[in-house]
């Protein structure tokens, strides 16, 4: 979701200083980018670690709270310009993709507009995880919520953690340079500028044969 739908990485680095700031503490933007994906509770005690900021867990959680709560109160949080076509592409093409986010649904509802969360067949959100990114269950979850070996799925991601869970759930990996420059993506199979990348590697992998010899039919 986070800078592969909606271009809110700028303001989730925003809500992560100013938390911070009220703790005293100035943060560097590129910290959280860093972490984009894991989930926030994870990332926070990272982000303590190394700003040498000690904190109980009761009291990251709050951090975390008061972050998510500012983050929501923040204007100009929108999808990226092609995104809308690509997920009317995916239904003219009769593709089913699943949703796969570190953020909650509370989070991901209030950021995604209905019509476009509608689209998705299947939301794996935080809550839905016992273990955030780089781990792969929640793409490993979204692969099965569509009924699909992850073999036949693409992931569409833009951070090194995403990029890292999508892999280890068996999926190819398409990531886009919305976020972190091309260099810091490298463990993707495809890195573009593009998100209409998407509908083009689709069709170009239904014309050749795919490692269980048929075509594939999904993209998580």
């Amino acid at each position: 979701m986070d800078g592969v739908l909606i271009d809110s990485q700028p303001n989730h680095v925003r809500a992560w200083q100013t938390v911070f700031a009220r703790r005293g503490v100035e943060l560097d933007p590129y910290l959280p980018l860093q972490r984009e994906g894991e989930k926030a509770l994870d990332t926070c005690g990272w982000i303590c670690a190394q700003v040498g900021l000690a904190l109980s867990l009761a009291e990251r959680a709050e951090l975390v709270a008061e972050k998510r709560s500012y983050f929501r109160s923040l204007a100009g949080t929108l999808p990226f310009p092609e995104v809308a076509d690509v997920l009317a592409g995916l239904a003219e093409r009769g593709i089913p993709a699943a949703l796969v986010t570190g953020s909650t649904v509370v989070n991901a509802r209030a950021m995604i507009p209905t019509e476009m969360w509608r689209m998705f067949a299947a939301h794996i959100a935080a809550e839905d995880v016992t273990q955030g990114k780089p781990h792969p269950e929640g793409y490993r979850k979204g692969c099965a919520a569509l009924g699909l070996d992850p073999v036949d799925c693409l992931a569409v991601e833009n951070a090194p953690f995403g990029i890292q869970a999508a892999r280890a759930a068996g999926c190819r990996v398409l990531a886009l340079t919305t976020t972190l420059p091309a260099e810091l993506l490298a463990g993707a199979d495809e890195i573009s500028d593009r998100h209409l990348r998407v509908l083009e590697l689709i069709d170009e992998d239904r014309t050749i044969p795919q490692r269980h010899g048929g075509t594939a039919e999904g993209s998580a």
